[in-house]
C-alpha cells in the first residue's frame, strides 16, 4: 500500500512537471536589420524661357559720318498737342527742368521727320550733350545761362526767337508757347542757307551693333 502511494505521488509529480513544461511560451527575439532610408524627392528646377529683347527693325543706326541735329521737345503735357519726332530719334535725353517737369532733347542722324516738336526752350545743362555729339541745336528761346553759353561755346543753333522761318505754329493762339514745330525740310534748308558744317568733328561717343551681342 505504501509503495502504491509513493508511486502515485511520483507519477503525479511527473505529470505536473510535464504540464508545466508544455505551457511554457517562447518570447520572440527581435533581429536587428538595416532600415532602408527614404528615397529623396528631387524637385526639378523651373525652366525660364528668356525672350530676345525687342528689336525695332526700322531703327536706323546713327551714321558717325553725319552731324546730328538736336531738338528740344516739350514734355509738359498740360496742353493736348502731338509730340512729333520721338519715334524717329536715335537718342533721346530726358532731363528735369523745373516744377517737376521734364524736357526731351532728341537727336537725329539723317532721320528727321516732317514734323518735330513742340519745340521748347533751351537750358544750359543740355548743352553738355549737344557738345558731346557735336550737334546742331534747335530750340525756342532759352534760359539766361543758356543764351550766354551758346555763343560762348560756339554752338551752331536754330532758335525760334531769332530764326522764325525755320518753324511754324500749329495754333493761332499767341499765348500758346507750346505749339511751335519744325520739319526736316525747314531744318535742312536753314543749315544750307547758314552754311553750317554738316560733318562732325567729334568722335562718335557710342558703339552700335546691327544685331544683339
Amino acid at each position: 500500500m505504501i509503495k502504491k502511494t509513493i508511486l502515485l505521488f511520483l507519477l503525479s509529480g511527473v505529470l505536473i512537471f510535464a504540464s508545466a513544461c508544455g505551457e511554457a511560451t517562447v518570447e520572440p527575439v527581435a533581429i536587428a536589420t538595416d532600415t532602408p532610408s527614404a528615397t529623396p524627392i528631387i524637385t526639378p528646377e523651373p525652366i525660364i524661357i528668356v525672350e530676345d529683347p525687342v528689336h525695332n527693325p526700322d531703327f536706323v543706326i546713327p551714321d558717325s559720318s553725319v552731324r546730328p541735329v538736336a531738338t528740344m521737345i516739350d514734355n509738359q503735357g498740360d496742353r493736348v498737342l502731338p509730340q512729333g519726332g520721338i519715334s524717329q530719334a536715335q537718342i533721346i535725353y530726358e532731363v528735369l527742368v523745373e516744377y517737376n517737369i521734364t524736357r526731351y532733347m532728341a537727336l537725329f542722324w539723317g532721320t528727321l521727320p516732317d514734323m518735330v516738336g513742340p519745340i521748347r526752350s533751351s537750358r544750359h545743362y543740355f548743352l553738355d550733350y549737344v557738345l558731346e555729339h557735336d550737334a546742331i541745336y534747335t530750340h525756342a528761346g532759352g534760359s539766361t545761362y543758356a543764351y550766354k553759353d551758346i555763343p560762348k561755346l560756339k554752338i551752331q543753333n536754330i532758335d525760334y526767337q531769332v530764326h522764325g522761318s525755320a518753324f511754324w505754329d500749329l495754333t493761332k493762339d499767341i499765348k500758346n508757347w507750346q505749339d511751335s514745330y519744325t520739319s526736316k525740310e525747314r531744318i535742312v534748308k536753314f543749315i544750307s542757307d547758314k552754311k553750317y558744317r554738316t560733318e562732325p568733328k567729334r568722335t562718335f561717343p557710342f558703339k552700335y551693333y546691327d544685331q544683339f551681342t
